[in-house]
């Protein structure tokens, strides 16, 4: 989706363009804005007709026999998956936590050694530097395929990629559909009126709930300012709004000082000096806890503890574990799936 708009210069232009928004119209309008007198700058909208062809295909157990109530891995597909690794150019794996996303890594080299070298992978906690190299190599087809989280399903466009896995289910059904974000436009055309009640509302609780302490969510304090001083409050809003909340992050590094990625606080204060954890793909040995550094050294030892994160721990929306159970009982009782998803699903 292109947008072209003249603003008051005739030389200024603004552009905008997604892969993924579908209420075009509506976006066009949030990116070039209003006139004064509150009608919208007319653009231009070009969009091309060509339809993708995608081919859905679900690789589920033979047999289900009983399901973890959480941290089900899906790690017996392995077997399934590498020939679909080997008919495409590039794949991209995408998992739901970063745990599950260095175990399948080292699960599919297990598997299958020949491609090492070839595989790589991608999440939040990884070095900028390593994650942007393994993008470029993605772009040159260095790569034939990367274990990923959702740090690679939005923004990303990448020509090579011909097969897209997804395993198990996303935590929400917005992240199949690769969600545009939100957008603050919603409330532009709200009055005067409406923001003062709302206000009044989150600093006394409006009147019918004002004398209830809870409802008294948010302080003026000296400044003028409004803030939320209550941590409670504070920790039930980011859940409220989707978003992950985690620990203090620590920075993970080689003893010669380079840096690896960052790491959770919670989870590096339960493991001591020479202890072994798996991160991007290798097995390292702490070292020293330095202020807010960890610092590791390589470790020729093949087991150790799996790095974890406390965004791992969120549960799944409910649209998305009803559609995952309707899933498995459609398995169960041997019906067709209905063609309805985009990305390739794993089971």
């Amino acid at each position: 989706m292109f947008v072209c708009v003249k603003i008051f210069n005739s030389n200024l232009k603004t552009w905008g363009i997604s892969a993924t928004i579908g209420n075009l119209d509506e976006a066009k309008n949030v990116l070039i804005g209003k006139h004064l007198d509150g009608s919208y700058v007319k653009g231009k909208l070009i969009k091309s007709s060509t339809r993708k062809q995608i081919e859905v295909e679900v690789v589920s157990p033979k047999k289900i026999k009983e399901l973890p109530w959480r941290g089900h891995l899906g790690l017996h597909l392995v077997e399934d998956l590498i020939p679909i690794l080997e008919r495409s150019k590039t794949t991209l794996i995408f998992t739901n936590t970063r745990s599950q996303c260095e175990i399948w890594y080292q699960h599919i080299l297990s598997v299958c050694p020949e491609l090492s070298g070839l595989l790589a992978m991608h999440h939040g906690s990884i070095e900028k530097e390593i994650r942007l190299w393994v993008e470029d190599a993605v772009r040159k087809e260095k790569l034939k395929a990367v274990i990923c989280t959702s740090s690679l399903d939005l923004g990303v466009d990448f020509y090579p990629v011909e097969t897209i896995v997804q395993i198990g289910g996303p935590k929400g059904v917005a992240r199949f559909l690769q969600r545009a974000g939100r957008k603050t436009h919603a409330f532009s055309n709200i009055s005067d009126y409406e923001w003062e009640w709302i206000l009044t509302y989150i600093t006394k609780g409006a009147t019918s709930l004002s004398a209830y302490n809870e409802y008294k969510k948010v302080h003026i304090i000296d400044d003028g300012l409004f803030r939320v001083l209550s941590r409670g409050i504070a920790m039930r809003h980011r859940v409220q709004i989707g978003t992950i909340v985690s620990d203090n992050h620590l920075n993970l590094k080689l003893l010669s000082g380079k840096r690896l990625g960052v790491i959770e606080e919670w989870f590096i204060s339960k493991l001591k000096k020479g202890d072994v954890f798996l991160f991007g793909g290798q097995y390292w040995e702490l070292f020293q806890i330095q202020q807010m550094d960890v610092l590791v050294k390589k470790s020729k030892s093949k087991k150790g503890k799996v790095v974890s994160w406390m965004g791992g721990r969120m549960s799944f929306t409910s649209y998305m574990s009803d559609l995952l159970r309707n899933e498995i009982y459609s398995i169960q009782q041997n019906t067709s799936y209905a063609k309805t998803l985009k990305p390739l699903s794993f089971l």
